[in-house]
C-alpha cells in the first residue's frame, strides 16, 4: 500500500512538472498531424485563450470501482460558470455524490466580484464572503502544508517562484525536462463532423511512465527515497508499462473553423487498478465535458445581497 501511495505521490509531482514548466515541451514537432491541421488546432487555442470573457456549461462523471471496502463511488455533476478576466467569475455546480450507497447532494455556488468572493455551499446557511487575497492566500498555505507540496501553489499564482527555485529536487526534475520527447508518448488525429474539427489528444500512459527522463525524475519517490540503479529503472518502467498499459488518457478538442475557436473539450480518463492492488475490475474513470457557449459577449456576476464575512485569513 505505501508503495501504491509513493507512486501517486510521484504521479501528481510529475502533473506539477508538466503544468510548470510547458516550455520544455517546445519542440518541433506535429504530434502526427499535418503541418496544415496542426496550425489549425494551435491557433484555435492561442485564439480561444485570449478571451476578455467567457461563458460555459460542464458535466462531471466520476466512478471509482474495487478500491475500497467501504463500496464503490459515483460522481455526477452539472454546470456552468462566467468569466470576465476583468475581475468577475461565477461557478454554479449541482448533482450528487454517492459512496457506497449513500447519496449527498451537491449544491454549491461561488462568485468573485472584484476583490470579493462570496459562496453558498446549498447547507442552509446561506452566502459566505470576503477578501479574494485572504481567502486564496490562507486557501493555497493550508493546501500545500495539509498536501506535504514542496512549495506553495498560492505564491507560485503571485509569481512568487522563491520557493520552486530554492527546492533541489523540483529544480532538477525540471532540467531533466528537456531530454523528454513527448511525440513518444502523445499523438494527435482529427477528424471532422458537424461542421467542427475534432482533435484527440491521446497520452499512452504506459509509455510515457516507460521514458528514461520521466523514470531519472520519479526514480527517488519509486524506490522510497533511495537512488535506483539504471538495471531499476528499466526493470521499474517494464513494471510501470505493464500496470498502466490499458490505462486511457485522452482530451478531444472540437473547434469551429470559421471562427478559430474551441465550442468543446471533453477529457476522458480510463484507468483500471487491479494491478495496484485493487479488487476485480478496480478502477477508476472520469469524463469531463466542457461547452464552451460564448467568448467575449459582456458577462454580469453580482454580489449577493446578503452575506456572512469571513475573518481576515480564513
Amino acid at each position: 500500500m505505501k508503495r501504491i501511495f509513493r507512486t501517486g505521490f510521484a504521479l501528481l509531482m510529475l502533473a506539477a512538472i508538466l503544468v510548470l514548466a510547458p516550455a520544455a515541451f517546445a519542440q518541433d514537432t506535429t504530434y502526427g498531424l499535418s503541418d496544415s491541421d496542426f496550425a489549425l488546432w494551435s491557433n484555435a487555442n492561442a485564439t480561444s485563450a485570449a478571451f476578455s470573457s467567457l461563458t460555459l456549461d460542464f458535466t462531471t462523471d466520476v466512478s471509482v470501482v474495487g478500491l475500497d471496502e467501504g463500496g464503490d463511488i459515483t460522481v455526477n455533476l452539472v454546470g456552468s460558470s462566467a468569466i470576465d478576466t476583468a475581475g468577475a467569475f461565477s461557478l454554479v455546480v449541482t448533482g450528487d455524490i454517492n459512496s457506497g450507497g449513500q447519496a449527498m447532494p451537491v449544491n454549491f455556488e461561488a462568485r468573485l466580484v472584484g476583490d470579493m468572493v462570496y459562496f453558498n455551499l446549498g447547507d442552509g446557511n446561506g452566502w459566505m464572503g470576503g477578501q479574494a487575497e485572504d481567502m486564496m492566500s490562507g486557501l493555497g498555505s493550508s493546501f500545500a502544508a495539509g498536501a506535504g507540496l514542496p512549495v506553495d501553489p498560492a505564491a507560485l499564482a503571485e509569481g512568487d517562484l522563491s520557493g520552486l527555485m530554492g527546492n533541489e529536487d523540483m529544480m532538477n526534475a525540471m532540467m531533466g525536462l528537456s531530454a523528454i520527447d513527448p511525440s513518444s508518448f502523445i499523438a494527435i488525429t482529427r477528424s471532422d463532423a458537424d461542421s467542427l474539427a475534432q482533435f484527440n489528444i491521446n497520452l499512452s500512459i504506459s509509455d510515457l511512465l516507460q521514458d528514461k527522463a520521466i523514470l531519472g525524475m520519479l526514480g527517488g519517490q519509486l524506490g522510497g527515497g533511495a537512488e535506483m540503479t539504471d538495471e531499476e529503472l528499466q526493470q521499474t518502467g517494464a513494471m510501470l508499462g505493464m500496470m498502466f498499459g490499458q490505462a486511457v488518457l485522452s482530451f478531444d478538442q472540437y473547434v469551429d473553423t470559421s471562427s478559430n475557436l474551441v465550442e468543446r473539450s471533453v477529457l476522458t480518463i480510463n484507468l483500471p487498478l487491479e494491478m495496484l492492488g485493487g479488487g476485480a475490475g478496480a478502477g477508476v474513470n472520469v469524463v469531463f465535458d466542457i461547452d464552451l457557449t460564448s467568448y467575449n459577449q459582456p458577462v454580469t456576476v453580482e454580489a449577493p445581497a446578503e452575506f456572512t464575512e469571513m475573518p481576515s485569513g480564513s
